[in-house]
């Protein structure tokens, strides 16, 4: 190899590179931008130069010798160097303004289960400040036109696995049906959950997520994408983001699947990447049950039915407090639904004294929070105490 020389930032964006944003990230995104380059090379590249930077830099001339792919390969590189640096540049540059943060698989704050993956995205783009290495991460994914029944087993499994533990981060795509219903029973659980997008994050879809995504991000979550700015939603794009959803969990659960779908895709990767893969049955003979169906009869995964069989498959401990809540719940079973603890009978009088609020008006009457409200609504719900009308409000039902 020749001398090695650092690049220079463009001029048309100069940035400065912080703790946010390693040398590396800038390098590895310049290379992504040349022609014929794709993750493999990058890797390829990377260990034959022993760095990002030196890959990019290096003159054709050092590759006199090597295959004719490879001097054709450092010739383009060489040609198209300075563009890949500009539009390295823009795009940490607009991380930058957005707030986004951007990794490698050599920084600190990429994601450790993610990383252990033979395809580890070599970029992410991060926005929110969610602990990727939380303790324990349950990736949710299923058909995107579920049935009622899979809908609210969804919201249910969900809301229970947060409520029994507080340290639990859900994970899905953000798609229509069981994606969306996986975000939305975490964020009214009050626990922070992840969406992973096929597309750069300078832009939503489908769009009428936008104000799920937005929650997501103020409570703590997150969205994630291996795709710079402007790369629209393709359709081979979610192949390649279903291997991320996968990635980042201790276990993937699908609830819904007919045989063939992008859930099945990602089962497929959790079960190569040797993570536990969950599924919910389905009642045989019904489209929507049978990918969910052959997964448990091939024994590629477990028989889901209940949060008990999720924590004894990944041998998830309770904690001390929530363990002796759930006991005592078993041990006194009743046959009539009952608001349950004092904030569930300030809502019950709320809607006593007028039917059909909004959960902003229940906080306003009640003196609760809208973290608390959202959660006994839901459980309250469940129970049978109340239904959910068109507009976020709610009608009591006892």
């Amino acid at each position: 190899m020749a001398s090695f020389r650092s690049l220079p930032a463009t001029q048309q964006y100069n940035i400065t590179l912080s703790h946010t944003v390693s040398a590396s990230f800038r390098h590895i995104l310049a290379l992504s931008y040349i022609d014929g380059v794709g993750p493999s090379i990058i890797r390829h590249l990377v260990d034959l130069c022993g760095s990002a930077e030196k890959a990019l830099c290096a003159d054709p001339d050092d590759f006199r010798d090597a295959p004719a792919p490879l001097r054709n390969l450092a010739t383009t590189i060489a040609a198209q160097r300075l563009d890949a640096l500009t539009f390295a540049d823009k795009h940490i540059a607009l991380a930058q303004r957005y707030g986004i943060r951007t990794l490698t698989p050599d920084d600190t704050g990429y994601p450790l289960r993610l990383a252990a993956c033979p395809d580890a995205p070599l970029t992410l783009f991060v926005k929110g400040h969610v602990n990727l290495d939380n303790a324990k991460i349950l990736s949710v994914v299923g058909t995107r036109r579920p049935s009622e029944e899979g809908r609210i087993l969804t919201q249910r499994l969900v809301a229970d696995l947060c409520r029994r533990h507080p340290d639990l981060i859900i994970v899905s795509g953000l798609a229509f049906g069981i994606d969306v219903t996986a975000h939305r029973a975490a964020i009214l659980a009050g626990r922070p959950t992840v969406g992973v997008v096929a597309h750069g994050l300078d832009t939503l879809y489908p769009s009428q997520h936008r104000d799920v995504a937005a929650q997501m991000v103020h409570q703590g979550g997150a969205l994630i994408s291996e795709f710079p700015f402007e790369t629209k939603p393709d359709t081979y794009n979610f192949v390649s983001r279903n291997r991320i959803i996968a990635g980042l969990a201790d276990a993937t659960l699908i609830v819904e699947s007919a045989l063939k779908g992008g859930s099945l895709i990602t089962t497929r990767y959790a079960f190569d990447y040797d993570r536990q893969v969950l599924a919910v049955p389905g009642f045989p003979g019904r489209e929507l049950s049978a990918g969910c169906n052959d997964l448990i009869r091939r024994n590629v995964a477990a028989l889901v039915e209940t949060p008990d069989d999720i924590d004894d498959a990944l041998s998830w401990d309770l904690p001390a407090a929530v363990r002796r809540h759930h006991d005592a719940q078993q041990s006194t079973p009743s046959l009539f639904s009952e608001p349950q603890g004092a904030e569930q009978l300030a809502i019950v009088q709320a809607l006593k004294a007028e039917d059909g609020l909004s959960a902003g008006s229940i906080c306003r009457r009640t003196n609760l929070n809208i973290a608390t409200v959202n959660t006994e609504l839901l459980n309250m719900e469940f129970a049978g105490l109340i239904k959910s009308l068109p507009g976020n409000s709610y009608r009591l039902l006892i």
